[in-house]
């Protein structure tokens, strides 16, 4: 009989043990994986914040080379172009004006091709697409642009989705007038750059015209007008605007 207890109770503690052991693998398993949720969680927070960061300021930067771009195929052209805001869209969204390649990279989608390519680095699926693209007038020297773009950050299960509705302001000042070469066969060249002064007298007015500087106008054409060889503004952008943008 002693050695059936002895028995029965080595069993029950070797039960004991093992129902130990496996609670404790159970529990250090969890832990483990609420470890590597929490090291997935915070390094795809931290992934998602440089696109926030970094997102303005690329909508910026080719904005910039979009309006560069489209400036240059009007004056070595020679021609207006049909539509501003439709052939940056397209330079921004596809490096191509009227389907030729641009000279100057000028398309969103290289920085979107960057972050994919950091995210698969990092073990993250990344999808970047901008869904709307608009430039349209701010002010007499300055463009805005509005964009939309919908972000989609995985890795597994774990799944971040955003919508980001972005706009920037974009100087035109220090790129090249378009109707000066557009007026003149491409003899005669300038520059936007905004008068440091108004205009109150006859003096500031020659300083002006010799120095082909610019000043804000009520009926003087607009960038985008400029870009389409107008010499006065145009209905069609002046309603864009709430401000004076000629």
């Amino acid at each position: 009989m002693k050695g059936i207890f002895y028995s029965v109770t080595a069993l029950m503690l070797l039960l004991l043990v093992v129902s130990y052991l496996v609670l404790y693998s159970n529990t250090v398993e969890k832990r483990d994986k609420e470890i590597v949720r929490r090291l997935i969680g915070n390094k795809l927070e931290s992934f998602s914040t440089s696109v926030d960061a970094d997102i303005k300021r690329a909508l910026e930067l080719y904005a910039r080379r979009s309006m560069g771009n489209a400036v240059s195929h009007v004056v070595y052209i020679g021609s207006p172009l049909d539509d501003s805001n439709l052939r940056l869209q397209e330079l921004f969204t596809s490096n191509s004006i009227y389907g030729n390649k641009a000279p100057v990279t000028s398309s969103v989608y290289e920085w979107r091709n960057k972050i994919v390519e950091k995210g698969k680095q990092l073990g993250f699926e990344v999808d970047i697409n901008f869904t709307s693209v608009e430039f349209a007038p701010y002010d007499s020297f300055n463009v805005i642009v509005h964009a939309i773009a919908v972000v989609n950050i995985t890795y597994g299960s774990t799944n971040l989705y955003r919508i980001y509705n972005e706009s920037t302001i974009v100087p035109i000042e220090d790129y090249e007038d378009p109707l000066y070469a557009l007026n003149t066969r491409g003899f005669v060249r300038n520059t936007i750059v905004k008068s440091p002064f108004t205009v109150t007298n006859v003096i500031y007015l020659d300083n002006l015209s010799l120095g082909r500087l610019y000043i804000a106008s009520e009926s003087g054409a607009s960038f985008f007008d400029r870009l389409e060889g107008r010499l006065l503004l145009s209905e069609k952008y002046k309603s864009k605007s709430s401000s004076i943008i000629g």
